[in-house]
């Protein structure tokens, strides 16, 4: 496979990381509530040892040897990616301790949760565990609105709810397209999702029902509500990252070559970037 440099940040989900600094920005440009830095550091901290996590217990797992490009760096630099999640989880854990007590309570709140869905999984294996994707989406969306959530700046008025779960479709339509056109691997593997566990066509559906109920929620608060300006520009950005989205599942045998989807998919969450420059 001839490895790019977006594909190599894709594998160690560097990418991934720096959606969800992408987005937690754009929350706090919408809600004119500023972010420290070390509230972002502990955001990619702990969305980087995760999924690095993640990663190690795949490689740990695998009934084959193997496996995709991201498969292979990590099982062939085990020991290099247990260091690196040390090393990623103690830099985190130190930016929590810089932060506000409630959002420290807060934060540890949210990680006891994904520590009982790592414990589940280790203990019961992921076959359990068909339904990961919804799990993964939520807690990376819980993660971003944390700061916004214990400062108090959050109001859960309808247009926010709307956000949010906006921000939660993408997220696992994101999770669902992988899972899709990764089942086979998946199944060589042994691992488990979303796609293996209900079949292809009921997961194609899945995903048309999301970006249905995504483009109603876009367009629906435009003909029964007042929406701000700040509201429309996060509409824009969640629409082109959704087409993108949509792009490829519709295209998908395009954008399989060299795993592009994956790329392209992770890369959409680079868009609410756009609000540092407004």
């Amino acid at each position: 496979m001839k490895v790019n440099f977006f594909i190599f940040l894709n594998a160690l989900s560097i990418d991934v990381v720096i959606g969800a600094v992408s987005c937690m920005h754009m929350l706090s440009w919408y809600y004119a509530e500023p972010v420290s830095l070390w509230v972002y550091a502990c955001l990619a901290g702990a969305v980087w040892s995760i999924y690095l996590l993640d990663h190690i217990v795949d490689t740990l797992k695998m009934k084959v040897v193997v496996g995709s490009y991201r498969h292979n760096l990590f099982q062939s630099n085990r020991g290099k990616m247990i260091g690196l999640w040390f090393v990623v989880t103690a830099a985190g854990g130190y930016s929590a301790l810089q932060l506000e007590s409630a959002l420290i309570r807060d934060g540890l709140y949210l990680t006891m949760l994904v520590a009982v869905y790592f414990l589940y999984l280790w203990l019961f294996g992921q076959k359990k565990w068909s339904i990961k994707e919804v799990f993964i989406a939520f807690g990376y969306c819980m993660g971003i609105c944390l700061p916004f959530y214990s400062s108090g700046v959050m109001t859960a008025s309808i247009l926010e709810i709307i956000l949010l779960v906006q921000l939660y479709i993408l997220a696992l339509i994101n999770l669902l397209l992988f899972s899709l056109f990764e089942r086979k691997q998946d199944q060589a593997h042994g691992f488990s999702s979303i796609a293996l566990f209900l079949g292809s066509p009921k997961t194609q559906k899945i995903l048309q029902w999301l970006f249905l109920v995504f483009y109603l929620l876009t367009f629906l608060p435009f003909l029964f509500m007042t929406v701000g300006t700040k509201f429309i520009v996060i509409q824009v950005i969640y629409t082109a990252m959704s087409l993108i989205m949509l792009m490829v599942l519709l295209l998908h045998p395009i954008f399989l070559k060299n795993s592009l989807y994956r790329v392209l998919a992770d890369l959409v969450f680079w868009f609410p970037l756009a609000t540092f420059f407004l």
